[in-house]
């Protein structure tokens, strides 16, 4: 039935792909078949989404399982240790009883050779006097309620051996049991693994339907961050710099379209230009402040004090305009641009990096590059970490959900990177869901 509904959706989407018409470039925007393409588009990519959430809904059912088969080996580990120092432990205890049973024995051997129970009657008609005779009876009693305790002894220490072995068969059961549970939970670990290619497969086909009808508004989106600080004369040199580290990483592993790639050289040039007149101005500023402060050293006039002071003041509001970022804000980029390093490598189910990654292993691997903190390696750790945020209080740095099954990290503008599926790379893309979102930073 599963398969069936997943089929549907597929089709419905690769539907939308055969009748989608092409966007005109220079139709007006009142235009209805454009306005009609723009609704198509929008329906299409909800559609792609769908079928992407349902991907995302087998790693939902996958980790858990991963995480039990896990569980499972360590547990067995533990048992088979277990087993190995209880059955030293039983060897080792049935050699001490082997040696007070033959101490034992040899007593009674000596005690029936001297006359056995005569002796107790010779010990009593021994007795000089009354007194003499209690107190042999004592010495008796003693010696035969020692043997009975040493006996009594040897036949608790067998039946705490024969209860040890009895838990050594029972682990050696649940042992068995756990592999037989294992081998099920891998079985169905790897046929939920082979639905989800075989749908990760359709949608790689419908997104490059999607990609060949909308690849340059579509990549436009995904780059639209980096532009805007490439093109916005008020950037920090520091955001100008990260946006031409991002943005190149973008164009040399995943942007494809002419139009784009030819905006993003454009951004690029001017990112430069601004940095170059930022660092030129930040220089001018440093020597017009070491000038007067020459000039103050000197004992010029208090005229000129007051002009210095004008200077380093002048000198300090423009400081502020290209100070770095803040602490946070500086770890945020850091961890943007690692994870930018990563576009294109593919996605492999189970791997932590750096040459592939599934999903939490990519923001795992990324933070943990970055910050030193290990953030957990599956959704369902990551998902607790940290404190939560809301889709409209979204930060760059911020890791982000799809659903419970499926992570990325947010870079701004309504996008995300993250590792999708089988048989895609590490990509930037449109947040298409929302359903939680912690910040770590």
């Amino acid at each position: 039935m599963k398969r069936k509904i997943i089929a549907a959706i597929v089709a419905a989407a690769l539907t939308l792909n055969v009748v989608l018409p092409t966007i005109t470039a220079n139709a007006e925007p009142v235009n209805k078949e454009v306005q009609a393409a723009q609704d198509q588009y929008a329906e299409m990519q909800a559609n792609i989404a769908k079928i992407t959430e349902k991907i995302n809904s087998y790693n939902s059912q996958i980790e858990p399982l991963v995480v039990n088969v896990q569980n499972n080996k360590q547990e067995i580990s533990d048992l088979q240790k277990q087993m190995e120092n209880t059955q030293q432990e039983i060897e080792q205890a049935k050699e001490k009883i082997s040696k007070q049973e033959e101490v034992l024995g040899n007593r009674l051997s000596d005690m029936y050779k001297s006359g056995g129970e005569f002796s107790y009657v010779n010990l009593i008609f021994g007795a000089n006097n009354f007194s003499d005779l209690i107190n042999r009876i004592e010495v008796a009693t003693r010696i035969i309620t020692t043997d009975k305790n040493i006996v009594e002894t040897l036949k608790n220490d067998k039946e705490n051996l024969d209860n040890q072995v009895k838990s050594l068969q029972e682990k050696t059961k649940k042992v068995e049991d756990l592999k037989t549970k294992n081998e099920k939970e891998l079985e169905n670990l790897q046929n939920l693994k082979s639905e989800q290619e075989v749908i990760g497969q359709k949608a790689n086909e419908a997104q490059k339907e999607f990609d060949k009808k909308y690849l340059s508004r579509y990549e436009k989106e995904i780059v639209s961050g980096q532009l805007s600080v490439l093109n916005n004369n008020s950037s920090s040199i520091s955001d100008l710099k990260s946006a031409i580290s991002q943005i190149t990483d973008l164009n040399n592993s995943q942007i494809k379209s002419p139009i784009v790639k030819q905006e993003i050289q454009d951004a690029i040039a001017n990112g430069k230009r601004l940095i170059s007149q930022k660092e030129a101005q930040a220089r001018a500023e440093q020597e017009a402040q070491a000038r007067a402060e020459q000039e103050a050293n000197r004992g010029s006039n208090g005229n000129s004090t007051s002009n210095s002071s004008g200077s380093s003041s002048n000198n300090n509001g423009s400081s502020n305009n290209v100070a770095p970022p803040s602490a946070n804000k500086a770890t945020a980029q850091a961890v943007l641009n690692e994870a930018y390093k990563h576009l294109g490598k593919p996605y492999v189910w189970g791997a932590t990096g750096p040459n592939s990654f599934d999903c939490s292993g990519f923001t795992s691997y990324v933070y943990k590059k970055v910050t030193g903190r290990w953030i957990g390696r599956t959704t369902y750790d990551q998902i607790n970490v940290g404190t939560p945020v809301s889709r409209s209080q979204l930060q760059p740095g911020d890791l982000v959900f799809t659903s419970a099954g499926h992570v990325g990290i947010y870079v701004g503008n309504n996008n995300f990177i993250n590792a999708p599926r089988t048989g895609s790379n590490v990509s930037v893309m449109p947040l298409w869901s929302f359903y939680a979102a912690r910040r770590i930073l």
